[in-house]
This record gives structure tokens, C-alpha cells and sequence, in this order.
């Protein structure tokens, strides 16, 4: 294959070797690997740099042909808070810079853009921008004014109005800024000022090699086997008939882990009894392990410890099975600037009840592929959960519903779009001044 375009990708704060769901891992993680790997299989040669957080990372990983991930030093080799990274901004942009100029003796083909993933990446790439005079791309997955509206902006105000600040000028100084649906496009123009000129919407994909439908029943019965043998958890005999309601994601109170727990509890209250809760993630940030602690403890000292089930995050062949065994899938994120968990669900025909936010809105159309609830009421949710849970000809249309929808997302898709705007702005001797 020859490689006709060649991109730099930022992935500072957290690298797509990262296994999903663990430290600031989440669905960034998934969009930065997903997306190299189909755009080097389109014939894109993508350097993604991560930062190294331990003495033993390598210094390169091949990923496959085409994709390697680059893991530069700069600060302390350990997780950084937000604060702490942007100290090393210009350690960063530095030592990418370099790579990049040595890189482009390298290939017949010189670096023509930066992607830049996260907000904090994107500093960096702004750097790097002037520094060599290449174009910059952005994509934010998270908007501080976005979380500030939810109520779930940075409590330490002084701090969330820098981020906000900071944003505002990555999104001016952007050659191109993309988003993953409207409604991100709706926040960019509306909160930002974003040019619509300037914007392009990619949408994530999925995997369809693992995220699939399948029969329920057996999906439950290799599971269970799966989380005895691996947790030493004995789920009964009678686990392939109990309702079983999903929560997958980092554990923070964004993702409004403690409405999943709550809505599971007052079930009985809507007539569904023997159901079980599996909770699938980690801690997410630092400090965040001991709200998870005490997220656990409450759980157990409610006398649910029984039938709710905290995991550990799972790779996607893993993860598809969980997906499949699942009666509803519940997402009452705060915030969502797309919502790929409720995609894979939808992928493996299962039923999704989400929060009527962000790209969860775009996603789904309500009572269709699943539903919307409005809030973060536990009751509110509960009730539609047992709503669910109660009609399996409702799961069946709802999941063949979300089945169609899923199809149309593929990370084939959104590199072929990718490719098509790196092209552009390659071409385009003009770079966006701030």
C-alpha cells in the first residue's frame, strides 16, 4: 500500500494503548485507536503521540503497518493532574516537533496535519502549529461550558473558566474543529463561536467483528462461566432468566453511576424482582479511587451486594458478551458528547435507556432504538428500565431498531471523511492564524 497522507494524532493526557475505563481512559481511548488503525488501512500514515506515564514504556510501539504510537517524555513519568500537564505544554511541543522534523526525512510524504484529541493535546498542537506551520485539527470530545450548564463543571471555578478560556482559543486557532454529531455542532457554534465554515462533523464507528447481536440466552450462560472462572463470582443457576441491566464506564460522577445504582434498587418497587446490575469499568482521575471505594461500600452496606456487580473494565471481545446478555443497557451520563456505549449496545441488539443530553439525543430516537429520560431521577429511570425489562416483544423491536441504526457507524466511514479533510487543508497553502 502507499501511504499518500501523513498525520501527526495528539493523545497526551491518555494513550490508545490504554485499556478503556481505566484512569482517564474512556471512549477517547477507543476514537484515537479505532480511527488510526482504519485510516492506515486507507492509506494514511498516522504517528500518534501519547505521553509516557512509566519508567518502562517503549519508546515506539507498531501498532500495525502504518500506525505506531509514539510515547514522548516530558514531566514526571507517572499520570499528571491537568494542572500538573500543563506545566510541561512546552516540554511537549517541543520534543514532538523534533520527532515530527525527523519524521518527515523519514517518509516520502512530510506530516501535512496535527490532530490534536482533548483539549489538553490540543495546547500542545497549537504549539506545534506555529512552530512548523502545519495545519491544526481538533477534536474536543469534552467541553467545559458544556459541563458547566450540566452542573458538572470543575468545582474549582478559577480553573474551569482558564479551561473555558483556553478552549475558546483553541477552537479560534483551529484550521478545522470536528465534532462527533449536531449536537456537538450546536454547542460549538452556540457556546463557542465555532465557524460552521471551519467545522466537520466525524462520527465514531464500531467494531463490528465483536459488536454484534447474538441470542441473549447464550451470551448469559458464557458469561456466567466467564466471571466465575475469572472473579470467582457464582452467579446461580437461575442467572440466564433474571433481568440483567448494564452500566459500562468510567466510574465518576459524570457518568452519574450512583442513578444506575439507584434506579436498579427501587426495580421491586415497579414489579421486577431477581434482576441483576453489572457495573463494568474503574476509577476514573486521579483521586477517584476512593469515591469508587465508597461508591462499593454503599452498595454492600444497602445489602446489594449480591446482585450488584462491580467489574473491572473488559476488552471489546469481551465486552460484546456482556452486551449481548444484557436486557437494557442504562447510560445516565450528565454530559455526552456522543454516547459509544450506548452505539455498542445498539450494535449487539440491545435495548439502551439513556439521558436525553448531548449526543445521547442524536443517537437515539426515543422509543425507538430505546429510551430517553429527561434528569437523573432514579425513579425515572427505574420506571422505564422495568418497562423494558417487562416486554420482551418491546426489546425485540427496540433492539432490531438499534441493530439498523448501529449499521450505518462504521470507523471505516469516518476515516474515508478524515482522509478527505486532511487532503483539503494539506492543499490549502493558507494556515489559520490566532
Amino acid at each position: 500500500m502507499v501511504y499518500m497522507t501523513h498525520v501527526a494524532v495528539l493523545s497526551l493526557h491518555t494513550s490508545p494503548l490504554d485499556q478503556p475505563g481505566v484512569g482517564d481512559g474512556g471512549g477517547l481511548n477507543v476514537y484515537v485507536r479505532e480511527l488510526a488503525s482504519a485510516l492506515a488501512r486507507s492509506g494514511v500514515t498516522c504517528d500518534v503521540y501519547a505521553r509516557s506515564c512509566a519508567p518502562d514504556t517503549p519508546h515506539v510501539v507498531e501498532v500495525e503497518p502504518g500506525f505506531r504510537v509514539f510515547n514522548i517524555e516530558a514531566g514526571p513519568l507517572r499520570p499528571l493532574t491537568h494542572d500538573e500537564f500543563i506545566l510541561h505544554l512546552d516540554e511537549m511541543a517541543d520534543r514532538i516537533t523534533a520527532s515530527v522534523i525527523e519524521k518527515n526525512n523519514d517518509y516520502d510524504e512530510p506530516i501535512s496535519a496535527i490532530h490534536a484529541n482533548y483539549w489538553l493535546s490540543a495546547l500542545v498542537g497549537h504549539e506545534v502549529k506555529h512552530q512548523l506551520e502545519i495545519p491544526l485539527v481538533t477534536t474536543f470530545h469534552t467541553l467545559e461550558k458544556v459541563k458547566v450548564l450540566q452542573g458538572q463543571g470543575n468545582p474549582d471555578i478559577a480553573s474551569s473558566i482558564r479551561r473555558i478560556e483556553r478552549e475558546a482559543m483553541i477552537a479560534s486557532c483551529s484550521d478545522v474543529v470536528t465534532a462527533s454529531c449536531d449536537a456537538e455542532v450546536t454547542d460549538l457554534t452556540e457556546l463557542y463561536g465555532v465557524d460552521m465554515a471551519r467545522m466537520a462533523i466525524i462520527s465514531p464507528g464500531i467494531e463490528k467483528s465483536f459488536f454484534r447481536s447474538g441470542r441473549r440466552e447464550f451470551a448469559k450462560s458464557a458469561l456466567s462461566a466467564y466471571i466465575d472462572f475469572n472473579y470467582g463470582i457464582n452467579l446461580g443457576t437461575s442467572f440466564p432468566e433474571n433481568p440483567l441491566l448494564l452500566f459500562v464506564g468510567r466510574m465518576q460522577p459524570l457518568k452519574s453511576v450512583d442513578v444506575a445504582i439507584g434506579a436498579f434498587a427501587m426495580l421491586e418497587e415497579f414489579g421486577i424482582t431477581n434482576a441483576k446490575l453489572f457495573l463494568v469499568g474503574g476509577p476514573s482521575g486521579i483521586g477517584s479511587g476512593d469515591w469508587y471505594e465508597s461508591l462499593r461500600l454503599c452498595v454492600r452496606d444497602a445489602g446489594m451486594g449480591n446482585e450488584a456487580v462491580f467489574l473491572p473494565p473488559q476488552p471489546h471481545e469481551v465486552l460484546s458478551t456482556f452486551y449481548r446478555a444484557a436486557d437494557c443497557v442504562v447510560v445516565p451520563s450528565r454530559s455526552e458528547s456522543f454516547g459509544l456505549v450506548a452505539l455498542e449496545a445498539m450494535a449487539c441488539a440491545t435495548p439502551v435507556v439513556a439521558a436525553d443530553v448531548g449526543g445521547l439525543s442524536t443517537l437515539i430516537e426515543d422509543g425507538k432504538e430505546g429510551f430517553l429520560v429527561e434528569g437523573h431521577s432514579a425513579g425515572d429511570y427505574a420506571g422505564v428500565i422495568a418497562k423494558v425489562f417487562s416486554d420482551p416483544g418491546l426489546q425485540n423491536e427496540l433492539g432490531r431498531h438499534g441493530l439498523t441504526k448501529a449499521s450505518g457507524y462504521t470507523w471505516h466511514a469516518a476515516a474515508n471523511r478524515l482522509n478527505y479533510l486532511y487532503r483539503g487543508i494539506a492543499t490549502n497553502a493558507i494556515i489559520k492564524a490566532c
